[in-house]
């Protein structure tokens, strides 16, 4: 059963609410806070799982219907409302955590948390998340409330999640334990230095570090792709496994060099800096 992990939080007991009235004992399988997402296993004969859909194939404008019990779960069970998608890909920050929702003006209160969002055919896109109530605050410091601001987690990532969830009991995070940050055309004219990624801060025994990398090296392509914006590499990275390799193109002092280096798990490569270094300071950065 998936769900939202600021759902389940600090829970000492679980139990889930049929749609029969018959509440069941669940087991927590594992909880991703970054993500939101939670899975949650019952056993009980009979449950027939929703189909699902590609959340990537969403477009603005379509219809869509959210299920859910906001507010109170006993008088306001199984609430359906309607909208339509306002936006297919959002990035929002909530509680600190950035992750790319299908936003929509389907009405969605507290309580609506972990409950699907529906394509019109009847399948999953979306697991219902988060809300704005407020857009801004007036001259004298109140807030301006806001409505159809909804934000539902694309079922595609909320199931890539739960797979590693189910697999691992935690989510790896792919990574090589390094900060870059892009070197535009004029700066890159300026100091007389390529064009790519100049490495801001390297981690202490991360990946990169082993393979070499130091702050104000130059990554100027990663697999045979140009290194021209963080972004692209970031979620280059993203998309790799955990012990993947990367072959990396470097710019140092005036010379070009090549690594491989072995993709690692985020949560373990650790956030001690090497040597306190941080690059760019000498090409303006």
């Amino acid at each position: 059963i998936l769900t939202n992990a600021h759902v389940i939080a600090d829970a000492e007991q679980i139990t889930v609410l049929l749609n029969t009235g018959e509440e069941v004992e669940a087991t927590l399988i594992g909880a991703d806070e970054e993500t939101d997402v939670a899975v949650l296993k019952v056993e009980h004969d009979g449950l027939v799982p929703m189909a699902l859909g590609d959340s990537d194939e969403v477009r603005v404008g379509e219809f869509v219907v959210a299920i859910g019990n906001p507010l109170d779960t006993s008088s306001l069970a199984n609430t359906t409302t309607f909208g339509v998608i306002s936006a297919a890909a959002r990035e929002v920050t909530i509680d600190g955590h950035t992750n790319t929702y299908l936003q929509t003006d389907a009405a969605i209160n507290f309580g609506n948390s972990g409950g699907p969002l529906f394509s019109l055919d009847g399948n999953v896109i979306g697991v219902n998340s988060a809300k704005t109530v407020t857009a801004s605050v007036d001259e004298y410091g109140q807030p301006i409330s806001a409505e159809g601001l909804g934000f539902s987690l694309p079922i595609n990532e909320a199931m890539r999640t739960a797979k590693q969830l189910i697999e691992n009991g935690s989510v790896q995070r792919p990574g090589i334990g390094v900060s870059v940050v892009a070197v535009d055309e004029a700066r890159a004219e300026k100091y007389n230095i390529p064009q790519g990624l100049l490495v801001y801060t390297v981690t202490k025994d991360g990946p990169g570090h082993k393979a070499g990398l130091y702050a104000d090296d130059i990554i100027t392509e990663y697999d045979g792709t140009a290194a021209t914006d963080n972004d692209s590499f970031v979620d280059y990275l993203r998309r790799k496994a955990v012990g993947d390799t990367v072959k990396i193109r470097y710019w140092r002092d005036g010379e070009y060099y090549e690594c491989m280096i072995t993709v690692g798990d985020l949560n373990s490569i650790g956030s001690e800096i090497l040597d306190d270094a941080y690059g760019g300071s000498k090409f303006g950065f």
